[in-house]
Order: structure tokens, then sequence, then C-alpha cells
């Protein structure tokens, strides 16, 4: 009965970062045979012969390596294309304190003006609009326990990471004496920080 020797098997690697080279240089790898070995085992003939862990393994780690070698397929997108005036995540108007604020029903606008019984339109559009009161300490004692019926307009909307806020306002009733009118026309929106 013949002896069945079998080589170690060493495989020779060049560094190359690249799949597609890689894929190459394991299907051109040198195998170099050791020195000769003692069997430890006789193997009948018309028997299978038994597989070493060694070259098993090798085995394995080849399949493995040319299995990842395929094309990666190219990214296809469907569908409708996001709007340009989408908005990303909430939408906030922060108010005159800094505090960031969704459809808000009650809102101090400025140090001296606050809009209450709002309500919104068009919220996390280009422009929110809502109907409500204005009021303020400008508004002794004619208006202070409802102020003036009011539109208010938000615009400027700025879009961050994950979240979009409103940065400017405008006021508009027609009970608001002329200099509270233009002070409260196109009004800064404090946006905090991310």
């Amino acid at each position: 009965m013949p002896l069945v020797r079998t080589p170690p098997i060493l495989v020779h690697y060049e560094s190359i970062w690249s799949k597609k080279a890689e894929c190459m240089m394991l299907a051109t790898s040198r195998v170099t045979p050791g020195p000769p070995t003692r069997p430890t085992e006789r193997v009948p003939v018309g028997k299978p012969k038994p597989m070493r862990p060694a070259p098993a393994l090798a085995l394995v780690v080849a399949l493995t390596a040319v299995a990842g070698c395929g094309e990666v397929a190219p990214l296809r997108v469907e569908g409708a294309a996001p709007q340009s005036g989408a908005t990303r995540g909430p939408v906030y108007a922060a108010d005159a304190m800094g505090q960031p604020l969704g459809r808000p029903a009650h809102f101090a606008l400025t140090e001296h003006a606050s809009l209450s019984s709002l309500r919104w339109r068009g919220w996390g559009g280009p422009q929110a609009v809502a109907t409500g009161r204005v009021g303020g300490m400008w508004c002794l004692p004619g208006c202070a326990s409802s102020g003036y019926p009011a539109t208010v307009e938000l615009s400027g909307l700025e879009h961050h990471e994950r979240v979009s806020y409103y940065t400017r306002a405008t006021v508009r009733s027609a009970d608001l004496p002329p200099d509270r009118a233009r002070e409260l026309r196109d009004v800064p929106l404090p946006v905090p920080a991310p």
C-alpha cells in the first residue's frame, strides 16, 4: 500500500489593499512545498483519504475569500426626490428667551410683545401663518386683558443637522399703533446653537 505524503502549504501574499487585487492574488498564489513528513497513519486504497487540518483550513479560507470577490452592485435610488422646501426633522420657532417651541399656542415674541391664542397653518413649510392675538406692556390700558387680533407669519426656515428653525416673524394687526406695527415687522428670532 503506498504512503501518502502531504507537504505543508505555505501561501505567500503581497501587501495589496484593493479587494479585486486580493482576489486575483488568491487565484494565483504560489504553493511552496515544505520538507517531507512522515505519515502518521496508513490509508487503505479505495477508501476516501482523511484531510488534515492545515489543508482543510487553507481550503476554507481560500473559498471564503474568493466568495467575497463578486462585483458590488451600483447604488439604486427609487422614488421621488425630496423637494427643496422639505424639512428634516421637527420644526421650531424659538421665543425671546431662545426656548424652541413647536406650533406654539402662546409665544413671547420680544421682550415687550407676546402672542396668544395662535392657530397655525403651513407649519413646517417655508412659511407658517397663524391667527391669534398680540399684546404687551405698551398695550395698557386698552388691550391688557386680551390683546389685539393679529396675523403672525414665520419665515426664513433654516435647516440644521436634525431640526429646522424659523428665523423671522412678522405680526400684522389693523389695531396696532404705527410705531408698534413697525417694531413687529420682520423680527429676528433666535436660533439655538446645536
